[in-house]
């Protein structure tokens, strides 16, 4: 993989690499992690947890902190989590503490950040990192190709536009990334984002 890195970045591009990740079932831990030598690469990890060695928030938490401190400087990290009930004070101090950013993720079974930023303070880092995910059912039910917009996410994106304006001052940058099963067509939701924040 660092080969391959290596190989595009000497072509010129400096653009964000997304390089995959951990993709296992039965992941008991972070005792493996998996570097790469470049400041803007994003990891994507996507393991199933074992239910017995993550069983709670704190088996969660016990883990992630010291994973967090074992991370080679110079580099920027987000951590995104897809269980609502791990989504609260403890987390956000951990990674506040780190300097690690909380993904702010729109999927069907999670709550909206905009709700949870009512209730918890959601910058942790110095840069915001954003996932449009929604319903991949959902959309597959209305769609077998990806090239237009299916489900009207509208009133949504106008909730990540004012949550988002409220960060600005907060953060340097914001990465924000559309699934094409979030409305069925990732570029145009972006594009409607973007138009919504006034940064096209």
């Amino acid at each position: 993989m660092q080969a391959l890195v290596d190989v595009i970045r000497a072509t010129g591009a400096t653009q964000l690499i997304a390089a995959p990740g951990f993709d296992s079932t039965g992941f008991r831990g972070f005792d493996a992690p998996f570097y790469l030598s470049d400041s803007n690469i994003i990891y994507e990890a996507h393991p199933y947890f074992d239910r017995a060695a993550f069983g709670s928030a704190r088996a969660f938490l016990d883990r992630l902190g010291p994973f967090l401190e074992h991370l080679p400087p110079g580099f920027r990290y987000a951590v995104e989590v897809r269980n609502k009930a791990w989504v609260g004070q403890e987390l956000l101090a951990l990674l506040k503490s780190r300097g690690v950013a909380l993904v702010l993720v729109d999927l069907h079974y999670m709550p909206h950040p905009a709700d949870l930023a009512a209730s918890h303070d959601l910058v942790t880092a110095d840069f915001a990192y954003v996932r449009l995910i929604g319903d991949r059912q959902a959309i597959e039910a209305r769609t077998g190709t990806f090239d237009r917009i299916v489900l009207d996410q509208g009133p949504r994106l106008e909730r990540w536009a004012e949550l988002l304006t409220g960060l600005q001052t907060r953060v340097r940058e914001t990465y924000a990334y559309a699934n094409n099963h979030y409305a069925g067509y990732g570029p145009e939701t972006i594009r409607d984002l973007a138009r919504r924040l006034g940064a096209e």
